[in-house]
């Protein structure tokens, strides 16, 4: 359940010192789910039911994001954050 994943995520990002955003709404459809900061680092996550991919708005919204030079991350399951984290957080 993509709720259940996004406060699992929530709770392990804030417990290793970043600050969590949940976006509830947005002036821009697409925009990714969490936007989390650490040490002058922006990182956006995109959160997905089990094998569920993003839509093309949300691809759209990500690859602006990344073509500004921030990481944008799709996670669908508590596996795929963890690999992230370690390799990229």
């Amino acid at each position: 359940m993509e709720s259940k994943l996004q406060r699992k995520i929530i709770e392990d990002l804030e417990l290793s010192g970043w600050e969590v955003n949940k976006v509830m709404k947005s002036n821009k459809a697409g925009w990714p789910d969490l936007e989390a900061f650490r040490n002058k680092i922006t990182v956006f996550i995109e959160t997905k039911s089990k094998r569920k991919k993003a839509k093309p708005l949300q691809q759209y919204q990500h690859r602006k994001l990344e073509a500004q030079g921030f990481q944008v991350f799709v996670i669908d399951t508590w596996e795929c954050y963890m690999q992230i984290k370690y390799n990229h957080l």
